[in-house]
C-alpha cells in the first residue's frame, strides 16, 4: 500500500501509519477464498465506492495519460497525389509507413 500515495489517502492512511505487508494480505485473501468469501467481501467493498460514483473491476489497475501526437501536414500536391491514390515516390521510408492515406 506504501507504493501509491493515492492508495494510502484512499484508505485514510498517512505515511508514517503502519501498513499490513505484502505476505499477511495474501493470506487473508487465501482464507476469504477457502471460507468462499470473496465475492461477499468485494461486494461489501464495493457498495461505498459506487456511493461515491466510482467502480471496482476484479484486480485491475489502469492508469492512462494522454498525450499529444505529432500532426504530419502535407502539401497540396501531396494532396492531390494522395487523393488520385498514389501517394508522392519521393516520401522517405518512416513517412509512407506513418501516413494513413487511405484514411479519409
Amino acid at each position: 500500500m506504501r507504493d501509491r500515495l493515492s492508495l494510502l489517502r484512499f484508505w485514510g492512511l498517512q505515511l508514517e501509519d503502519r501498513v499490513s505487508d505484502a505476505k499477511a494480505v495474501w493470506l487473508f485473501r487465501k482464507r476469504l477464498k477457502r471460507w468462499q468469501l470473496v465475492a461477499d467481501w468485494f461486494q461489501r467493498f464495493q457498495a461505498p465506492l459506487a456511493a461515491h460514483g466510482d467502480m471496482a473491476r476484479a484486480g485491475q489497475m489502469v492508469a492512462a495519460r494522454l498525450v499529444e501526437a505529432p500532426r504530419p501536414r502535407s502539401s497540396r500536391e501531396e494532396n492531390t497525389l494522395i487523393k488520385s491514390g498514389t501517394p508522392p515516390a519521393d516520401w522517405p521510408g518512416k513517412k509512407r509507413r506513418q501516413k494513413d492515406v487511405a484514411a479519409r
